[in-house]
């Protein structure tokens, strides 16, 4: 084999160990992260589109995400309330459109 070979065998290799090695996510970083990003969302006064939307898939993947475990459960109301607040100021917020965005991209 030659070194290519060998050097994409190891990449992998790290790669693997990498992500075993990677710890679970955790509901109490969620909520943390989620508190803290809130108000500042709160205080912006528009949003552009692309924001919102990718905001918005922020808030669907957190949903869809459980709790990792029993010792979790505490931090959980606090994530299910974080989120609610988050949901409803990107909700409030009007859209920005970009200046020179044509009316098919204004009406998204």
């Amino acid at each position: 084999m030659t070194l290519r070979y060998w050097t994409a065998f190891v990449a992998v290799i790290v790669a693997v160990f990498a992500y075993a090695l990677t710890p679970p996510p955790n509901s109490r970083h969620d909520a943390v992260f989620l508190e803290r990003l809130a108000p500042r969302v709160e205080r912006v006064k528009a949003l552009p589109s692309e924001t919102k939307d990718a905001l918005m898939q922020l808030v669907t993947a957190a949903r869809e995400r459980k709790a990792a475990g029993v010792r979790e459960a505490n931090h959980e109301p606090r994530r299910q309330a974080a989120l609610d607040r988050l949901s409803r100021a990107i909700e409030d917020k009007p859209s920005i459109v970009p200046v020179g965005a044509t009316s098919q991209q204004a009406s998204r």
